[in-house]
Order: C-alpha cells, then sequence, then structure tokens
C-alpha cells in the first residue's frame, strides 16, 4: 500500500468538515443534557415538590420545547456531516484502491479473483467509510455520558453512587457481550460475502447454461453448494439472536436494581419523587450511550482488523518496473516451454517480430494463439526462455505496457474513454473502426449490434496511442465488408499490428508479412 493510503489521511480527509463535526458534537451533548436537567425540574415543579406559580412553569415548559428543537436542528447537521464524512471516505477510498491496483502488473491483475476486487471496492470500503465518524461519535457518548454523571453529582450524590456502581457492572457486561458478539458479526460479514461470490459467479455463467439440456443439472448443482452456505449462515444468525437475548436480559436486571436502589432513596426521603421517576429513564439514557460509547471504541479494533485486510489485499498488486523504449525495433520470444496443468503449450518455440510487422496468428480455439499473446504481453511467469525488446531481456516484474494494446473478443462494449478530450485523435479512431453511430457517449438503452459492440471495444482499446496493436478475435463479429475495409485501413499504418483469428480467409493471407499457423504445430 502506498505511503500516501494511511488510515489518518481518509479520517481527517477534509479538515474544515471534520473541525466543524468536532466543534457541533459537544455543543449538542451539552444541550442534551440540559434537556435532561429541564425534564427534572418540569417534573418537579408538575408534581407539586416545587413552589412554582403558573407563569414559571409556562416559560420552563417554552424554554424546554426551545431546547428541544435546538436539539433536533442540530441532531440534523450532525447527521448531515457524518454522512458527508462517509460519502466522501467512500468515494476517496475506492479512488485510490481503485488507482493503486490500476498500477500493478498487469499480471497481478490479471489473476486477482475479481469478485474480491469488487468487495475491497465496495463492501470493505464502505464499512471503512462508515468508521470514520468514530472519533466524534466517542466523543459525542463521552460527553453525554460525563454531562449526566456531572448533573446527577448536583441533582443526588447517592443516586450517583448507585449510576456509578451499575455502570461498572454495564461496562464489564457490554464487554463481555462484545467479546461473544463480535465473533458472529465477524463471521456474517464473511459469509455474506462468499454468497455474493457464488451468486455472481453462478448468474455469470447462466447465460451459457440457460439454453443448454443440463441446465436443471447446473441449477441444483448450484443449490447444493449454497445450501450449507445459507444453513451456516442461519446459524450465526440465531447464536447472534441468542446473544441479543442475554444481553437484553442482563440489561433489564441492571435497570431493575437501579429502580429499587432509588426507591429506597425515595422512601428515606433522600430524593423526591421525580427522581424516582426519572432515575430508569435518565439511566436509560446513561446506559444507552455508555454502551454506544463502548461499541464506538470497540468499533476501532474492528476499524484497524478492516484497514489491515485491505493492506493485506493490495499488497498482493506488485507494481512493476514499466519499461519504456525511444524506439520499438523488434520483440522476440527465445526458446519458450510454457505448461498449463502438465499440458504443453509451447516447445522450444521461437518468434520475431519486427517494427512494422503485419502477424497473423492462425489456428482453432484453444491452441495457444491467445496465450502467446498474453505471453508477449509478459502476463505469465511460470515460462522457461527469454522474451527481448530491442535484444534488452524483459524480466518478471517488467511491464510492456506501454508498448501494447490489446483487443480482446470478451471486451465489453463500454466507452472508458472521453472522446471530447483528444478530438483529433477520437476522429481518427471513428473513421479507422467505422464508429459513426456515437458522439462522446454510448447511449445507455440502446441496443447496439454485436458489430456495433466489437467497433466500439476496438475505439476504446486503442485511444491510447501505442507501437504494437494486438487484435484478439476483434473482427470475429465484424461482416466482411466492415472487416475488410478495417483491415485494409489498420495496414496503412506504422505500427506492428498482431491479429489472431481462427477464420481468416486463405486470400488474405498475402496482407500479412507473417503467418504463424498453430494448426501446423
Amino acid at each position: 500500500m502506498e505511503k500516501s493510503m494511511k488510515l489518518k489521511k481518509y479520517l481527517f480527509l477534509n479538515w474544515k468538515l471534520s473541525l466543524f463535526t468536532i466543534l457541533i458534537v459537544p455543543i449538542f451533548s451539552i444541550i442534551n443534557v440540559i434537556i435532561l436537567w429541564l425534564t427534572t425540574t418540569l417534573l418537579k415543579d408538575i408534581t407539586g415538590n416545587s413552589a412554582s406559580d403558573i407563569n414559571s412553569l409556562i416559560i420552563k415548559i417554552a424554554v424546554f420545547a426551545g431546547f428541544s428543537i435546538i436539539s433536533l436542528l442540530f441532531l440534523i447537521v450532525q447527521q448531515k456531516c457524518y454522512l458527508l464524512i462517509i460519502f466522501r471516505g467512500h468515494y476517496h477510498l475506492r479512488r485510490d484502491i481503485y488507482a493503486q491496483i490500476a498500477k500493478a502488473h498487469p499480471r497481478y491483475i490479471k489473476n486477482a479473483d475479481k469478485e474480491q476486487i469488487l468487495n475491497t471496492l465496495e463492501n470493505d470500503c464502505h464499512t471503512i467509510a462508515q468508521m470514520l465518524i468514530l472519533p466524534a461519535a466517542f466523543l459525542s457518548g463521552f460527553l453525554e455520558v460525563a454531562g449526566i454523571l456531572i448533573l446527577y453529582s448536583f441533582l443526588s450524590w447517592e443516586l450517583l453512587l448507585i449510576f456509578l456502581g451499575v455502570t461498572v457492572v454495564k461496562i464489564v457486561k457490554d464487554l463481555f457481550i462484545y467479546s461473544f458478539y463480535s465473533p458472529f458479526t465477524k463471521k456474517d460479514s464473511e459469509i455474506k460475502n462468499t454468497i455474493i461470490s457464488k451468486v455472481n459467479r453462478f448468474l455469470s455463467v447462466y447465460n451459457l447454461i440457460i439454453f443448454s439440456n443440463k441446465k436443471e443439472y447446473f441449477v441444483n448443482k448450484f443449490i447444493t453448494k449454497i445450501t450449507p452456505v445459507y444453513n451456516s449462515y442461519n446459524k450465526n444468525l440465531n447464536n447472534k439472536t441468542v446473544v441479543s437475548y442475554i444481553a437484553n436480559l442482563l440489561d433489564l436486571v441492571i435497570e431493575v436494581s437501579v429502580f429499587i436502589g432509588a426507591f429506597f432513596l425515595y422512601r428515606s426521603g433522600k430524593i423526591g419523587i421525580e427522581l424516582l421517576i426519572l432515575s430508569i429513564v435518565h439511566f436509560a439514557t446513561l446506559a444507552m450511550r455508555l454502551s454506544f460509547t463502548v461499541q464506538v471504541f470497540g468499533g476501532y479494533f474492528q476499524l484497524i482488523s478492516l484497514w489491515n485486510k485491505v493492506k493485506k489485499f493490495l499488497s498482493t498488486f506488485k507494481v512493476p518496473n514499466n519499461l519504456s523504449f525511444k524506439k520499438f525495433e523488434k520483440i522476440e520470444l527465445k526458446n519458450i516451454n510454457l505448461s498449463f496443468d502438465d499440458k504443453k503449450v509451447f516447445e522450444n518455440f521461437n518468434l520475431t517480430i519486427n517494427k512494422g510487422d503485419k502477424v497473423l496468428l492462425l489456428g482453432k480455439s484453444g491452441c495457444g494463439k491467445s496465450t502467446l499473446a498474453k505471453l508477449m504481453l509478459n502476463l505469465y511467469d511460470n515460462f522457461e526462455g527469454d522474451i527481448l525488446v530491442n535484444d534488452t531481456k524483459v524480466e518478471k516484474n517488467d511491464s510492456l505496457s506501454s508498448l501494447f494494446n490489446y483487443c480482446s473478443v470478451e471486451s465489453k462494449n463500454t466507452l472508458n474513454v472521453n472522446l471530447s478530450e483528444n478530438q483529433s485523435r477520437s476522429k481518427e479512431l471513428q473513421e479507422l473502426f467505422n464508429v459513426n453511430f456515437i458522439n462522446d457517449q454510448i447511449e445507455e438503452n440502446k441496443n447496439y449490434s454485436t458489430g456495433e459492440q466489437q467497433r466500439i471495444n476496438l475505439l476504446n482499446s486503442f485511444y491510447v496511442d501505442k507501437e504494437i496493436m494486438i487484435l484478439d478475435e476483434s473482427l470475429s463479429n465484424l461482416d466482411k465488408k466492415n472487416r475488410d475495409e478495417i483491415m485494409n485501413k489498420l495496414f496503412k499504418l506504422d505500427k506492428t499490428i498482431i491479429m489472431i483469428s481462427h477464420h481468416i480467409e486463405k486470400d488474405d493471407y498475402s496482407m500479412f508479412t507473417k503467418v504463424v499457423d498453430f494448426n501446423k504445430k
């Protein structure tokens, strides 16, 4: 993880917003404590334990209502600040993580678990962003707890002692419950991610099996695999529920003990009826804020754990040594040996491609054409032999991204570039690939034909001008007229072009300076 990606950066991403939130929190907490005091005073007047007249009572009610409205307004402002912190934190986290992944060697991006990347960018980042309000939330809870304790030091020190004694018991109870509850929460998140991953994988291949005669077999197999995961989720949920019931029961015992203590103080004449009535309400408020503060404190350790998880995941994306060449002359593959699962793909394979060559990699599906292209991109590290560019050996951690543009038939018809930024380049590519049906962006609700989608892919993939253009079945869905026009235009460019195909007609072989026929390997 880059030095710029430190947790402290996101905790105080916008210092003005953070400072404003920190200033809002104590004011809001003080107002809430004042409202508790006003509640006690009003109840004392209403129950007849005060000599206040009706006018004084009306004034106190008006003051109480005013503070309640102010408290509501501050609550709205505070929640808005929290939402802004979460939103901005999530946005910057996603942006920085995506940027770091994009800087990695293409090999690591190719081999990465796409579901894990998505989970990190969305779920983990969102959870971390929600926890960015922990400092302000902890301050809010701490100040309200302190305020209630200070208030009762003036109202009744005897009742305060009961509050303090029971508070210690509640803290111990909350920590005890949290130690049991936290693992279930963590497991709950892990199971949900597993479910999302399995469902995504099934949906990604569902279009391939929906019309097959084995559809029911694959669906039943998926159900068989996903059922134990849901059973585990339900079991974990039941365990969480049991812990919650125990926690609620203990809270009830604690609140009853407070009322019993307050009742004895009332019977002995040390507190009035108003404090007896409000002792449960005020202690419930104290207990809720205290419990919240303890949870926030515990959430800090969860935040650190989640941050370390993200750091560990990002550490798998190694930053490459980006090779650059003033002038490309040739690329060579020497004595290449490559196997997958004990199946040899290349054995002592040699190939030289010079600048300006137009190379056709020909052969049936699965013969190694795309593998060879990816090998030239240095996307494999399990091969023997050498890759050389301009007689310079390419090491395993070297990236050749500055040399190659790669377009595959599997590319999505998403326009990742803004055509208005470089209008001359955009116009050049639109003419090159016959893309005359879009302006600056794709129309979301428009159904493009497969040929139009493929031409969008070509424009998108070759927007950045590079020396070598690899077209991996990138013209396979075009009609003959468009395919011939685009090939003729491509071959007039002063570029090195590597075309992968299994359907090029023999009459077109003469267009290429070199044909590598994998059917004859």
